[in-house]
């Protein structure tokens, strides 16, 4: 959906890193002032710099919400991105058969046998569900493509390798900005 945003509203990308440094933030609090037990917060912590990435994270935030650049929510996405439809179909069956909802437990990992429940961790997928998840991820790639290649610019269309290269290095390098 961030890439279908980006093609209408190229300002989006700001709202893309006010989320990611939102999720920073929260990795960086939970390490640095409220001394998590999670031995991978703990290593956060102890790096050189960490407090400070914190104080820098905070005030970009800051600055982001002054100019009220903020984090939207998966539903804002897909209705900006002009996509609702996606998100009231296959993203919500996916979501509802993946977060941790009871009848993914019921149905994937509890199997009433003779004398009791067995447990199982790995069962593969039904045909009928890979066709559907194989539906919408093609859906989706292929929306993706059609965005990345309309978000490099001018000449999207000219195949010329050398041109479809520049085009990859300004793309990637919009994309490193936030790494």
């Amino acid at each position: 959906m961030d890439l279908r945003i980006l093609e209408k509203h190229p300002g989006h990308d700001e709202v893309m890193r006010a989320a990611w440094l939102n999720q920073q933030k929260g990795i960086l609090e939970r390490a640095v002032e409220k001394g998590s037990m999670s031995p991978f917060l703990k290593s956060i912590a102890g790096e050189a710099g960490a407090k400070e990435l914190l104080d820098e994270v905070r005030s970009t935030l800051l600055e982001f919400k002054e100019r009220e650049v903020k984090p939207m929510s998966i539903r804002e996405k897909f209705e900006k991105a002009g996509q609702f439809d996606y998100y009231e179909g296959p993203y919500n069956d996916l979501s509802w058969n993946t977060h941790s909802n009871v009848n993914v437990l019921l149905r994937r990992h509890l199997r009433f046998v003779d004398g009791g429940v067995e447990i199982r961790a790995f069962d593969p997928i039904s045909d009928v569900e890979m066709d559907i998840i194989s539906d919408v991820v093609a859906g989706v790639v292929a929306n993706s493509l059609v965005a990345a290649k309309n978000i490099t610019g001018e000449g999207a269309s000219d195949c010329d390798l050398g041109l479809l290269t520049q085009k990859l290095a300004k793309f990637r390098a919009t994309l490193r900005r936030y790494d």
